[in-house]
Protein backbone atom coordinates (compact mmCIF):
# COMPACT_ATOMS: atom_id res chain seq x y z
CA UNK A 1 0.00 0.00 0.00
CA UNK A 2 2.90 2.33 0.75
CA UNK A 3 4.40 1.99 -2.71
CA UNK A 4 1.00 2.39 -4.38
CA UNK A 5 0.18 5.44 -2.26
CA UNK A 6 3.55 7.00 -3.06
CA UNK A 7 2.94 6.43 -6.79
CA UNK A 8 -0.32 8.37 -6.47
CA UNK A 9 0.87 11.12 -4.13
CA UNK A 10 1.89 13.59 -6.83
CA UNK A 11 -1.57 13.65 -8.38
CA UNK A 12 -2.94 14.63 -4.95
CA UNK A 13 -0.28 17.31 -4.46
CA UNK A 14 1.40 15.33 -1.69
CA UNK A 15 4.96 14.29 -0.94
CA UNK A 16 5.65 10.74 -2.10
CA UNK A 17 7.71 10.05 1.04
CA UNK A 18 4.78 10.96 3.31
CA UNK A 19 2.43 8.74 1.30
CA UNK A 20 4.94 5.88 1.42
CA UNK A 21 5.23 6.23 5.21
CA UNK A 22 1.47 6.43 5.82
CA UNK A 23 0.84 3.54 3.43
CA UNK A 24 3.46 1.35 5.09
CA UNK A 25 1.97 2.09 8.53
CA UNK A 26 -1.72 2.08 7.60
CA UNK A 27 -2.50 -1.30 9.18
CA UNK A 28 -0.21 -0.92 12.20
CA UNK A 29 -3.30 -1.15 14.39
CA UNK A 30 -3.85 -4.73 13.22
CA UNK A 31 -0.43 -5.72 14.56
CA UNK A 32 -1.02 -3.83 17.81
CA UNK A 33 -4.43 -5.43 18.38
CA UNK A 34 -3.04 -8.86 17.54
CA UNK A 35 -0.11 -8.35 19.92
CA UNK A 36 -2.50 -7.26 22.68
CA UNK A 37 -4.86 -10.25 22.31
CA UNK A 38 -3.89 -12.66 19.55
CA UNK A 39 -6.70 -15.13 20.20
CA UNK A 40 -9.41 -12.48 20.04
CA UNK A 41 -7.90 -10.88 16.94
CA UNK A 42 -7.63 -14.24 15.17
CA UNK A 43 -11.38 -14.67 15.69
CA UNK A 44 -12.05 -11.13 14.50
CA UNK A 45 -9.99 -11.71 11.36
CA UNK A 46 -12.32 -14.60 10.50
CA UNK A 47 -15.26 -12.15 10.44
CA UNK A 48 -16.88 -11.13 7.19
CA UNK A 49 -14.90 -8.16 5.84
CA UNK A 50 -17.87 -5.83 6.24
CA UNK A 51 -17.98 -6.64 10.00
CA UNK A 52 -14.24 -6.31 10.63
CA UNK A 53 -14.10 -2.68 11.76
CA UNK A 54 -17.12 -3.04 14.04
CA UNK A 55 -15.71 -6.24 15.57
CA UNK A 56 -12.37 -4.53 16.22
CA UNK A 57 -14.08 -1.54 17.82
CA UNK A 58 -16.22 -3.78 20.00
CA UNK A 59 -13.24 -5.76 21.30
CA UNK A 60 -10.52 -3.09 21.44
CA UNK A 61 -12.49 0.15 21.78
CA UNK A 62 -11.35 1.35 18.35
CA UNK A 63 -10.85 -0.14 14.91
CA UNK A 64 -7.36 -0.92 13.60
CA UNK A 65 -7.07 2.39 11.73
CA UNK A 66 -7.87 4.35 14.88
CA UNK A 67 -5.55 2.18 17.00
CA UNK A 68 -2.71 2.82 14.56
CA UNK A 69 -3.41 6.54 14.69
CA UNK A 70 -3.35 6.53 18.48
CA UNK A 71 0.03 4.80 18.52
CA UNK A 72 1.53 7.07 15.87
CA UNK A 73 0.32 10.17 17.73
CA UNK A 74 1.87 8.84 20.94
CA UNK A 75 5.12 8.31 19.01
CA UNK A 76 4.82 11.93 17.80
CA UNK A 77 4.77 11.29 14.09
CA UNK A 78 3.55 14.24 11.99
CA UNK A 79 -0.19 14.83 12.25
CA UNK A 80 -0.66 14.36 8.50
CA UNK A 81 0.70 10.80 8.76
CA UNK A 82 -1.29 10.12 11.94
CA UNK A 83 -4.48 11.32 10.21
CA UNK A 84 -3.66 9.37 7.03
CA UNK A 85 -3.48 6.17 9.04
CA UNK A 86 -6.32 6.87 11.50
CA UNK A 87 -8.79 7.85 8.76
CA UNK A 88 -7.99 5.40 5.98
CA UNK A 89 -11.35 3.67 6.33
CA UNK A 90 -13.22 6.98 6.19
CA UNK A 91 -15.08 8.89 3.54
CA UNK A 92 -13.33 9.96 0.33
CA UNK A 93 -15.23 13.26 0.11
CA UNK A 94 -13.43 16.54 0.60
CA UNK A 95 -10.10 17.97 -0.42
CA UNK A 96 -7.38 15.46 -1.21
CA UNK A 97 -5.18 14.57 1.75
CA UNK A 98 -2.73 11.87 2.75
CA UNK A 99 -5.74 9.81 3.82
CA UNK A 100 -6.91 9.79 0.20
CA UNK A 101 -3.50 8.61 -1.00
CA UNK A 102 -3.67 5.70 1.46
CA UNK A 103 -7.25 4.85 0.46
CA UNK A 104 -6.30 5.02 -3.22
CA UNK A 105 -3.14 3.00 -2.59
CA UNK A 106 -5.11 0.28 -0.85
CA UNK A 107 -7.70 0.20 -3.65
CA UNK A 108 -4.92 -0.01 -6.23
CA UNK A 109 -3.29 -2.90 -4.36
CA UNK A 110 -6.62 -4.75 -4.34
CA UNK A 111 -6.64 -4.52 -8.13
CA UNK A 112 -2.92 -5.16 -8.72
CA UNK A 113 -2.55 -7.94 -6.15
CA UNK A 114 -6.00 -9.43 -5.56
CA UNK A 115 -4.57 -12.30 -3.50
CA UNK A 116 -2.67 -9.96 -1.14
CA UNK A 117 -5.50 -10.01 1.39
CA UNK A 118 -5.82 -6.23 1.84
CA UNK A 119 -8.63 -5.17 4.20
CA UNK A 120 -9.88 -2.49 1.83
CA UNK A 121 -11.05 1.06 2.25
CA UNK A 122 -14.59 -0.16 2.46
CA UNK A 123 -14.82 -3.94 2.33
CA UNK A 124 -18.00 -3.71 0.25
CA UNK A 125 -16.61 -1.08 -2.14
CA UNK A 126 -15.43 -1.71 -5.66
CA UNK A 127 -11.77 -0.56 -5.75
CA UNK A 128 -12.16 0.81 -9.29
CA UNK A 129 -15.16 2.88 -8.16
CA UNK A 130 -13.15 4.21 -5.21
CA UNK A 131 -10.30 5.23 -7.53
CA UNK A 132 -12.76 6.81 -9.98
CA UNK A 133 -14.26 8.82 -7.10
CA UNK A 134 -10.73 10.04 -6.37
CA UNK A 135 -10.27 11.14 -9.99
CA UNK A 136 -8.44 8.14 -11.44
CA UNK A 137 -10.19 6.77 -14.53
CA UNK A 138 -10.31 3.09 -15.52
CA UNK A 139 -7.73 3.15 -18.33
CA UNK A 140 -5.17 4.72 -16.02
CA UNK A 141 -6.02 2.32 -13.18
CA UNK A 142 -4.86 -0.69 -15.16
CA UNK A 143 -1.54 0.93 -16.06
CA UNK A 144 -0.97 1.94 -12.44
CA UNK A 145 -1.96 -1.54 -11.23
CA UNK A 146 0.59 -3.06 -13.58
CA UNK A 147 3.29 -0.78 -12.19
CA UNK A 148 2.33 -1.62 -8.59
CA UNK A 149 2.42 -5.34 -9.42
CA UNK A 150 5.90 -4.90 -10.92
CA UNK A 151 7.00 -2.91 -7.86
CA UNK A 152 5.73 -5.67 -5.57
CA UNK A 153 7.67 -8.31 -7.48
CA UNK A 154 10.88 -6.28 -7.32
CA UNK A 155 10.49 -5.48 -3.63
CA UNK A 156 9.72 -9.11 -2.86
CA UNK A 157 12.84 -10.22 -4.72
CA UNK A 158 14.96 -7.68 -2.84
CA UNK A 159 13.58 -8.79 0.51
CA UNK A 160 14.29 -12.44 -0.29
CA UNK A 161 17.84 -11.54 -1.29
CA UNK A 162 18.37 -9.56 1.92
Amino acid sequence: VGVAASRLAGRFGLAAADALCAGLLHDLGVALAYQFDSEAYAKIAESAPVDLLAAEALRFGADHAQLGGIALAAWRLPSTIVDGVASHHGDVAGSLTLTHAVIAGEALVQIALPDAGAFGYDPAADPEAVLFELGIAAPEVHELASRVSDDAEQISAMLVAA
